[in-house]
């Protein structure tokens, strides 16, 4: 049985889960345009769909670690994509672990894997992300293939031509996102109410542990803004005091 996501939101939009959420942020940090659940086709409704300045890229998210993992998932797409105007479109799959090095361009992150047509199949290598500032100042991040076509699907680019993205620093873009990915007091409701729901004792227990970091997210949070009143309050005090003397 799959674990349900538990619903969150960011900037005022809705996600079905706190992993899309991390993502959504993700692919903000990165500059890349992304709409999420943009349409749905013959039963499946892509996670989220990258524009890029030639050609756009189908995303599916999933709580997964490895390749194999996404094998029905995969069956599911492919029908459901065939005789549409994405029959052909790229897929990029995304899981929990991004960061790793590429296996050919081995100096360049992965960011998940990366599927694209090859006239009689399917064709899958890790999805390579690298950098690239043509005018010395402001950063574009690109994505393209390990394996198979290099080609930048975000701005086009000469995937030859760039620089290689600090492991360090996508970690601590990755990081971020996540902590960006704060439970709200509706989270612990949603989670709470899933919990209810018929599980195995070991997705409980699972439950169990996100219930309990909801809640002490918003006591963590309900603190800060009591020490921000505080703090405000002694510095009335002292100026007041000032002017007394």
């Amino acid at each position: 049985m799959a674990i349900p996501g538990i619903p969150n939101s960011y900037k005022g939009r809705n996600y079905r889960s706190l992993l899309e959420t991390r993502w959504a942020i993700m692919f903000e940090k990165l500059g890349w345009q992304a709409e999420y659940e943009p349409f749905e086709l013959n039963g499946w409704i892509p996670d989220f769909i990258l524009i890029g300045k030639e050609k756009s890229v189908l995303v599916e998210v999933k709580p997964f670690t490895h390749l194999e993992q996404y094998d029905s998932a995969l069956e599911k797409i492919d029908k459901a994509t065939k005789g549409t105007d994405y029959e052909y479109s790229d897929i990029l799959l995304l899981g929990v672990n991004p960061g790793d090095f590429c296996e050919i361009w081995n100096q360049s992150i992965s960011l998940g894997w990366l599927l694209e047509w090859a006239g009689d199949g399917w064709a899958c290598a890790q999805a390579r992300i690298w950098m690239w500032n043509p005018h010395g100042s402001e950063i574009y991040f690109g994505l393209g293939s390990d394996q198979h076509t290099f080609q930048d699907r975000m701005h086009d680019v000469d995937p030859y031509e760039n620089d290689v993205l600090d492991s360090e620093m996508f970690k601590e873009m990755w990081a971020d996102a996540g902590s960006q990915t704060q439970w709200k007091a509706s989270s612990y409701s949603n989670a709470k109410a899933l919990f209810n729901r018929k599980m195995t004792p070991i997705e409980k227990q699972e439950y169990r542990k996100e219930i309990a970091y909801a809640i002490d997210s918003d006591r963590i949070e309900r603190e800060m803004r009591e020490r921000e009143k505080r703090l405000d309050l002694e510095e009335q005090l002292s100026t007041i005091k000032g002017d007394n003397k």
